[in-house]
């Protein structure tokens, strides 16, 4: 019995696929340690995966993990500590802003 060629459309297929798994794999995921949301419906998560600057997913870390930890995502033990999001001072002095131009200008 002679075994014929797949046809290439199933190899099309199969490319496809492994690219768009690729592009769901996260950069990083942050692990290990009590991650804070903001978020009154869960205040608390096991995981965050981070794609391109951005937090893509949020959970347990089972359910992270294995939605968006790809061979080329940096898993990050947090060890214990707490993770926090990152918050943009909304007190600016921008009078200021001339003066440390002009200053840095003319050193």
């Amino acid at each position: 019995m002679r075994l014929s060629r797949p046809p290439v459309a199933v190899f099309v297929v199969l490319a496809c696929i492994a690219s768009h798994a690729a592009a769901a794999d996260a950069d990083a995921i942050y692990a290990g340690g009590p991650i804070i949301t903001v978020d009154d419906r869960a205040p608390l998560a096991e995981a965050v995966a981070v794609k391109a600057g951005k937090a893509v997913a949020v959970g347990s870390r089972s359910s992270v993990e294995m939605a968006h930890k790809g061979p080329r995502t940096t898993v990050i033990d947090l060890a214990g500590r707490t993770m926090i999001p990152g918050f943009i001072d909304a007190h600016g002095h921008m009078w200021g802003a001339p003066i440390a131009t002009a200053c840095a200008s003319a050193a």
